[in-house]
Protein backbone atom coordinates (compact mmCIF):
# COMPACT_ATOMS: atom_id res chain seq x y z
CA UNK A 1 0.00 0.00 0.00
CA UNK A 2 1.13 3.72 -1.04
CA UNK A 3 -0.24 6.31 1.47
CA UNK A 4 0.49 10.01 0.84
CA UNK A 5 -1.49 12.10 3.68
CA UNK A 6 -0.21 15.76 3.23
CA UNK A 7 -1.76 18.87 3.70
CA UNK A 8 -5.57 18.96 1.47
CA UNK A 9 -4.90 15.33 0.09
CA UNK A 10 -4.74 12.36 1.49
CA UNK A 11 -4.06 9.65 -1.32
CA UNK A 12 -3.72 5.62 -0.42
CA UNK A 13 -2.73 3.29 -3.56
CA UNK A 14 -3.83 -0.34 -2.61
CA UNK A 15 -2.91 -3.38 -5.20
CA UNK A 16 -5.62 -5.61 -6.75
CA UNK A 17 -3.96 -8.09 -8.88
CA UNK A 18 -0.64 -8.33 -10.72
CA UNK A 19 -1.06 -9.55 -13.99
CA UNK A 20 2.48 -10.96 -15.21
CA UNK A 21 4.39 -12.07 -18.75
CA UNK A 22 7.18 -12.15 -18.40
CA UNK A 23 8.42 -11.08 -14.99
CA UNK A 24 12.13 -10.24 -15.89
CA UNK A 25 10.52 -7.16 -18.00
CA UNK A 26 9.13 -4.77 -15.88
CA UNK A 27 7.61 -3.67 -18.79
CA UNK A 28 5.40 -7.00 -19.01
CA UNK A 29 4.14 -6.71 -15.29
CA UNK A 30 0.88 -4.52 -14.75
CA UNK A 31 -0.60 -3.72 -10.96
CA UNK A 32 -4.11 -3.44 -10.99
CA UNK A 33 -4.81 -0.84 -8.45
CA UNK A 34 -7.14 0.96 -6.32
CA UNK A 35 -6.79 4.38 -5.56
CA UNK A 36 -8.86 6.08 -2.83
CA UNK A 37 -8.87 10.04 -2.80
CA UNK A 38 -9.64 12.14 -0.34
CA UNK A 39 -10.02 15.97 -0.22
CA UNK A 40 -11.60 19.26 1.22
CA UNK A 41 -15.13 18.44 -0.17
CA UNK A 42 -14.92 14.98 -2.19
CA UNK A 43 -13.81 11.56 -1.33
CA UNK A 44 -14.07 8.96 -4.20
CA UNK A 45 -12.52 5.81 -5.99
CA UNK A 46 -11.26 4.76 -8.52
CA UNK A 47 -9.08 2.25 -10.82
CA UNK A 48 -5.43 2.32 -12.37
CA UNK A 49 -3.52 -0.68 -14.01
CA UNK A 50 0.55 0.58 -13.62
CA UNK A 51 3.02 -1.13 -14.87
CA UNK A 52 6.07 -2.21 -12.73
CA UNK A 53 8.53 -0.20 -14.63
CA UNK A 54 6.74 3.29 -14.13
CA UNK A 55 6.01 2.47 -10.03
CA UNK A 56 10.24 1.78 -10.57
CA UNK A 57 10.77 5.24 -12.14
CA UNK A 58 8.44 6.82 -9.45
CA UNK A 59 10.34 5.20 -6.69
CA UNK A 60 13.99 6.39 -8.24
CA UNK A 61 12.67 9.64 -8.67
CA UNK A 62 11.70 9.71 -5.23
CA UNK A 63 14.89 9.20 -3.82
CA UNK A 64 16.66 11.05 -5.90
CA UNK A 65 14.46 14.26 -5.41
CA UNK A 66 15.50 13.59 -1.99
CA UNK A 67 18.81 13.87 -2.22
CA UNK A 68 18.45 17.77 -3.54
CA UNK A 69 17.31 18.73 0.08
CA UNK A 70 18.21 22.41 0.67
CA UNK A 71 18.24 23.52 -2.78
CA UNK A 72 15.23 24.48 -5.09
CA UNK A 73 14.05 21.30 -7.12
CA UNK A 74 11.28 20.07 -8.53
CA UNK A 75 9.63 16.38 -9.93
CA UNK A 76 6.74 15.45 -12.04
CA UNK A 77 5.32 11.61 -12.41
CA UNK A 78 2.68 11.16 -15.06
CA UNK A 79 1.28 7.59 -15.30
CA UNK A 80 1.59 5.51 -18.40
CA UNK A 81 -2.11 5.14 -18.37
CA UNK A 82 -3.47 8.67 -18.20
CA UNK A 83 -4.98 8.24 -14.46
CA UNK A 84 -2.23 9.68 -12.12
CA UNK A 85 -0.05 13.02 -12.06
CA UNK A 86 1.68 14.15 -9.46
CA UNK A 87 4.04 17.47 -9.35
CA UNK A 88 6.09 18.40 -6.50
CA UNK A 89 8.21 21.84 -6.24
CA UNK A 90 10.36 21.94 -3.03
CA UNK A 91 12.41 25.36 -2.06
CA UNK A 92 15.60 26.06 -0.25
CA UNK A 93 13.51 25.02 2.73
CA UNK A 94 12.55 21.68 2.22
CA UNK A 95 8.92 22.81 2.04
CA UNK A 96 6.71 21.47 -0.63
CA UNK A 97 4.05 22.61 -2.88
CA UNK A 98 2.24 20.01 -4.94
CA UNK A 99 -0.16 19.37 -7.60
CA UNK A 100 -2.34 16.53 -8.41
CA UNK A 101 -4.14 15.18 -11.25
CA UNK A 102 -6.51 12.11 -11.32
CA UNK A 103 -8.52 10.97 -14.04
CA UNK A 104 -11.14 7.99 -14.27
CA UNK A 105 -10.87 6.08 -17.35
CA UNK A 106 -13.54 3.73 -16.67
CA UNK A 107 -15.40 6.42 -18.35
CA UNK A 108 -13.33 6.25 -21.54
CA UNK A 109 -13.21 9.78 -23.88
CA UNK A 110 -14.11 12.87 -21.97
CA UNK A 111 -13.87 11.01 -18.85
CA UNK A 112 -14.21 13.48 -15.36
CA UNK A 113 -10.74 14.38 -13.94
CA UNK A 114 -10.01 15.52 -10.45
CA UNK A 115 -7.03 18.53 -9.75
CA UNK A 116 -5.95 20.42 -7.00
CA UNK A 117 -2.74 21.36 -4.73
CA UNK A 118 -1.30 20.24 -1.43
CA UNK A 119 1.31 21.09 0.86
CA UNK A 120 4.05 18.99 2.77
CA UNK A 121 7.65 18.86 4.02
CA UNK A 122 10.95 16.93 3.15
CA UNK A 123 9.85 14.53 5.49
CA UNK A 124 7.39 12.86 3.56
CA UNK A 125 9.81 12.05 0.79
CA UNK A 126 11.97 9.31 1.82
CA UNK A 127 8.84 7.04 3.65
CA UNK A 128 6.88 7.86 0.53
CA UNK A 129 9.53 6.56 -1.94
CA UNK A 130 10.42 3.57 0.61
CA UNK A 131 6.33 2.64 0.26
CA UNK A 132 6.47 2.53 -2.98
CA UNK A 133 9.42 0.56 -3.40
CA UNK A 134 7.78 -1.87 -0.94
CA UNK A 135 4.46 -2.40 -3.13
CA UNK A 136 7.07 -3.19 -5.97
CA UNK A 137 7.82 -5.71 -4.39
CA UNK A 138 4.68 -6.77 -2.65
CA UNK A 139 5.30 -6.62 0.50
CA UNK A 140 3.09 -4.47 3.18
CA UNK A 141 4.62 -1.47 4.16
CA UNK A 142 4.33 0.76 7.04
CA UNK A 143 2.13 3.45 6.65
CA UNK A 144 4.39 6.42 5.59
CA UNK A 145 2.38 8.99 8.00
CA UNK A 146 0.86 7.23 11.00
CA UNK A 147 -2.50 7.82 12.25
CA UNK A 148 -0.81 9.63 15.09
CA UNK A 149 0.80 11.94 12.95
CA UNK A 150 -2.05 12.83 11.16
CA UNK A 151 -4.23 13.87 14.75
CA UNK A 152 -1.32 15.54 15.45
CA UNK A 153 -1.20 17.61 12.29
CA UNK A 154 -5.21 17.76 12.13
CA UNK A 155 -4.58 19.27 15.94
CA UNK A 156 -2.07 22.16 14.91
CA UNK A 157 -4.03 22.46 12.12
CA UNK A 158 -7.38 23.54 14.22
CA UNK A 159 -4.89 25.42 16.51
CA UNK A 160 -3.59 28.00 14.03
CA UNK A 161 -7.37 28.83 12.67
CA UNK A 162 -8.36 28.62 16.33
CA UNK A 163 -5.79 31.83 17.21
CA UNK A 164 -6.38 32.92 14.00
CA UNK A 165 -10.18 33.66 15.00
CA UNK A 166 -9.50 34.80 18.40
CA UNK A 167 -7.41 38.07 17.31
CA UNK A 168 -9.87 38.70 14.39
CA UNK A 169 -12.68 38.69 17.05
CA UNK A 170 -10.30 40.88 19.24
CA UNK A 171 -10.21 42.73 16.43
CA UNK A 172 -13.81 43.72 16.07
CA UNK A 173 -14.16 44.25 19.62
CA UNK A 174 -11.39 47.28 19.21
CA UNK A 175 -13.63 48.31 16.31
CA UNK A 176 -16.56 48.23 18.50
CA UNK A 177 -14.66 49.99 21.14
CA UNK A 178 -14.08 52.69 18.79
CA UNK A 179 -17.83 52.95 18.06
CA UNK A 180 -18.47 53.43 21.85
CA UNK A 181 -16.00 56.45 22.33
CA UNK A 182 -17.82 57.98 19.24
CA UNK A 183 -20.58 57.10 21.14
CA UNK A 184 -19.72 58.91 24.52
CA UNK A 185 -17.61 61.86 23.18
CA UNK A 186 -19.69 62.88 20.27
CA UNK A 187 -23.13 61.58 20.42
CA UNK A 188 -23.97 62.21 24.31
CA UNK A 189 -23.16 65.52 24.31
CA UNK A 190 -24.18 66.92 20.94
CA UNK A 191 -27.95 64.95 20.64
CA UNK A 192 -29.02 63.75 23.89
CA UNK A 193 -30.21 66.56 25.70
CA UNK A 194 -32.36 66.80 22.02
CA UNK A 195 -34.40 63.49 22.56
CA UNK A 196 -37.43 63.64 23.73
CA UNK A 197 -38.24 60.28 25.43
CA UNK A 198 -36.25 57.22 26.35
CA UNK A 199 -37.68 55.51 23.45
CA UNK A 200 -36.74 58.05 20.74
CA UNK A 201 -33.35 58.15 22.33
CA UNK A 202 -32.81 54.65 22.38
CA UNK A 203 -33.81 54.34 18.36
CA UNK A 204 -31.42 57.20 17.93
CA UNK A 205 -28.47 55.47 19.94
CA UNK A 206 -28.81 52.38 17.72
CA UNK A 207 -29.21 54.35 14.23
CA UNK A 208 -25.99 55.65 14.54
CA UNK A 209 -24.05 52.32 15.95
CA UNK A 210 -25.42 50.65 13.59
CA UNK A 211 -24.62 53.16 10.67
CA UNK A 212 -20.90 53.20 11.84
CA UNK A 213 -20.59 49.33 12.54
CA UNK A 214 -20.63 49.29 8.61
CA UNK A 215 -17.41 51.09 8.67
CA UNK A 216 -13.83 49.81 8.26
CA UNK A 217 -11.82 49.96 11.13
CA UNK A 218 -9.66 52.49 9.32
CA UNK A 219 -13.21 55.01 8.51
CA UNK A 220 -13.49 54.88 11.78
CA UNK A 221 -10.46 55.75 13.33
CA UNK A 222 -10.59 58.73 11.12
CA UNK A 223 -13.76 59.33 12.81
CA UNK A 224 -12.14 58.99 16.27
CA UNK A 225 -9.70 61.86 15.29
CA UNK A 226 -12.23 64.11 13.76
CA UNK A 227 -13.87 64.45 16.88
CA UNK A 228 -11.34 64.63 19.50
CA UNK A 229 -7.38 64.86 20.40
CA UNK A 230 -5.59 60.95 20.14
CA UNK A 231 -3.15 61.18 22.89
CA UNK A 232 0.14 59.75 21.03
CA UNK A 233 0.46 56.62 22.41
CA UNK A 234 -3.07 55.46 22.08
CA UNK A 235 -2.42 56.96 17.73
CA UNK A 236 0.41 54.74 17.74
CA UNK A 237 -1.73 51.50 18.66
CA UNK A 238 -4.41 52.35 16.96
CA UNK A 239 -2.32 52.82 13.43
CA UNK A 240 -0.70 49.37 14.55
CA UNK A 241 -3.85 47.29 15.15
CA UNK A 242 -5.57 48.71 11.63
CA UNK A 243 -1.78 47.47 9.66
CA UNK A 244 -2.57 44.32 11.67
CA UNK A 245 -5.92 43.73 11.03
CA UNK A 246 -5.59 44.27 7.79
CA UNK A 247 -2.87 42.02 7.15
CA UNK A 248 -4.99 39.05 8.98
CA UNK A 249 -7.73 39.52 6.94
CA UNK A 250 -6.77 40.31 3.40
CA UNK A 251 -2.81 38.82 3.22
CA UNK A 252 -2.13 36.33 6.57
CA UNK A 253 -2.66 32.79 5.13
CA UNK A 254 -1.73 33.61 1.19
CA UNK A 255 1.72 34.94 2.09
CA UNK A 256 2.13 31.71 4.86
CA UNK A 257 0.87 29.46 2.41
CA UNK A 258 4.26 27.44 2.72
CA UNK A 259 4.61 28.19 6.69
CA UNK A 260 0.83 26.50 6.57
CA UNK A 261 2.44 22.76 5.29
CA UNK A 262 4.98 21.96 8.01
CA UNK A 263 5.06 22.12 11.87
CA UNK A 264 7.30 25.22 12.66
CA UNK A 265 5.91 26.78 9.97
CA UNK A 266 2.57 26.58 11.62
CA UNK A 267 4.51 27.53 15.24
CA UNK A 268 5.51 30.85 13.34
CA UNK A 269 1.93 32.00 12.36
CA UNK A 270 0.84 31.02 16.31
CA UNK A 271 3.07 33.07 17.27
CA UNK A 272 2.32 36.21 15.15
CA UNK A 273 -1.34 35.84 15.54
CA UNK A 274 -0.99 36.10 19.64
CA UNK A 275 1.53 39.05 19.12
CA UNK A 276 -1.92 40.89 16.95
CA UNK A 277 -4.33 39.87 19.65
CA UNK A 278 -2.17 41.12 22.50
CA UNK A 279 -2.01 44.35 20.12
CA UNK A 280 -6.06 44.36 20.05
CA UNK A 281 -5.86 44.25 23.94
CA UNK A 282 -3.82 46.68 24.47
CA UNK A 283 -4.89 48.90 21.81
CA UNK A 284 -8.39 48.23 22.95
CA UNK A 285 -7.97 48.84 26.93
CA UNK A 286 -5.72 52.34 26.45
CA UNK A 287 -8.76 53.31 24.75
CA UNK A 288 -10.94 52.45 27.57
CA UNK A 289 -8.79 54.45 29.46
CA UNK A 290 -9.01 57.93 27.60
CA UNK A 291 -12.77 57.15 27.15
CA UNK A 292 -13.91 55.78 30.63
CA UNK A 293 -13.27 59.21 32.26
CA UNK A 294 -16.13 60.34 29.66
CA UNK A 295 -18.18 57.63 29.90
CA UNK A 296 -18.38 57.77 34.15
CA UNK A 297 -19.05 61.41 33.49
CA UNK A 298 -22.13 60.56 30.71
CA UNK A 299 -23.53 58.48 34.29
CA UNK A 300 -22.51 55.12 32.48
CA UNK A 301 -20.65 54.14 35.08
CA UNK A 302 -18.93 50.53 35.45
CA UNK A 303 -21.56 49.26 38.25
CA UNK A 304 -24.17 50.07 35.41
CA UNK A 305 -21.60 48.10 32.86
CA UNK A 306 -22.11 44.99 35.22
CA UNK A 307 -25.45 45.22 35.75
CA UNK A 308 -26.19 45.28 31.84
CA UNK A 309 -23.77 42.67 31.48
CA UNK A 310 -25.35 40.19 33.49
CA UNK A 311 -29.26 41.49 32.11
CA UNK A 312 -27.75 39.91 28.64
CA UNK A 313 -25.85 36.72 30.16
CA UNK A 314 -29.55 35.63 31.68
CA UNK A 315 -31.41 36.86 28.71
CA UNK A 316 -28.91 34.43 26.78
CA UNK A 317 -29.24 31.61 29.01
CA UNK A 318 -33.14 31.91 28.76
CA UNK A 319 -32.98 31.74 25.72
CA UNK A 320 -30.95 28.76 25.26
Amino acid sequence: MIELHAHNLRLTISEVERTTGDTSNPYDVWVNCRIEVEVPGFRGTLAWSALQAELQQLAQTLYTFERKLGTEASMSFESFEPCLALHFSMNDRGQIFGQYSLRDNSHGPGAPQLQGTFGMDQTYLRPLADAVQAFIAGDVPISPISTADDEEENEHVKEVYARFGLAMYLAQVLEHGIVNALVIIHLIPSRRHLARNAEYWAKEVDEFMSHHFESTMGRLIRALRSITTVPADLEQLLRDALSKRNWLAHEFFRERSLEFMTAPGRDLMIREVDRCHDLFIAADHRLEDVVRPLRIAAGITDEKLAEEYERMRTEAENAG
